[in-house]
């Protein structure tokens, strides 16, 4: 039947898993022709095994529950050109991809709240934030991963934001470590993917604040998708100092300069700093 949108109710207290069987002739494990709102305080997981997480061809808006996507190509996917928009404004949202951006609309990106954590492939220089429109965040926390072409975030943003610019790979499992000029940790994070730049917004970041970024440090405990709880008890290698300032570069860059203060690039500028090597994987052939 034929619905004007289709709204998926997570239910208290349940866990939900869908998945493809590694051959489908549908391009996501949810797929919709119109617009996909998720809500409720349950548990979803995708495992896409052979295309992409969740799809519209309209818009997606995810408001509450906890939504964690593992797929081959774009976990999160609304295509309508210059149409469609991704609004998340609660929950958590985790995605890992293997050749695909984390999340991709050819439309807008707007996060007004919640967790989102988008790791994308190191692969064709996809990325964790990807839009043909504008990618706003007002509010919550968004960590993104993947190759140097992640998506900038919109000058009125009423967030501040980071990008940290890697000129070399960093292995999956690198541990990074942000701190404000006190040493409070704002972001201790591992990705579970190869990465070569970060992006993080958080209501913690402030305005003319100078942080400095560490990598390849140990953190205790038990990660809730690469996000520490507590502070590292080895924050690694003081990779750069940085003062966020919008002015200069607008919400979702920092002015970087690199460990010796030679100039960075419209970000963190991290050069040189040791890193793995990322993993081939077959082209892509979503949207």
């Amino acid at each position: 039947s034929e619905a004007a949108d289709v709204t998926i109710t997570l239910a208290e207290g349940s866990t939900n898993v869908l998945a493809d069987g590694g051959t489908s002739e549908q391009d996501a494990v949810i797929t919709s022709a119109t617009t996909l709102t998720f809500d409720g305080t349950g548990e979803l997981e995708v495992h896409a095994n052979n295309n992409e997480g969740i799809e519209s061809e309209v818009h997606i808006a995810i408001e509450s529950g906890t939504i964690r996507i593992w797929a081959v190509e774009d976990g999160l996917n609304a295509n309508d050109d210059g149409v469609s928009r991704i609004d998340i404004s609660g929950g958590h949202l985790f995605i890992q991809t293997e050749i695909g951006d984390g999340i991709d609309s050819n439309g807008t990106i707007t996060i007004t709240g919640g967790t989102v954590i988008s790791l994308a492939a190191l692969v064709d220089c996809n990325s964790g934030l990807d839009a043909d429109g504008a990618i706003t965040i007002d509010g919550g926390t968004v960590i993104a991963t993947g190759g140097p072409m992640m998506g900038s975030v919109a000058t009125d943003s009423a967030e501040e934001s980071s990008v940290v610019n890697f000129a070399t790979t960093q292995g999956a499992g690198t541990l990074i470590v942000v701190q404000d000029e006190s040493g409070n940790e704002v972001l201790t994070f591992a990705p579970a993917n190869d990465f070569q730049q970060l992006l993080f917004s958080s209501t913690e970041l402030e305005h003319g604040v100078e942080y400095t970024v560490f990598v390849g440090g140990h953190a205790d405990g038990d990660p809730v998708d690469g996000l520490y709880p507590a502070p590292a008890s080895d924050p690694g290698t003081q990779a750069a100092d940085v003062t966020t300032d919008t002015a200069t570069s607008g919400r979702g860059g920092f002015p970087g300069r690199g460990p010796a203060g030679a100039p960075g690039g419209p970000g963190m500028g991290v050069p040189g700093m040791p890193g793995g090597t990322g993993t081939p994987g077959r082209p892509g052939d979503g949207d």
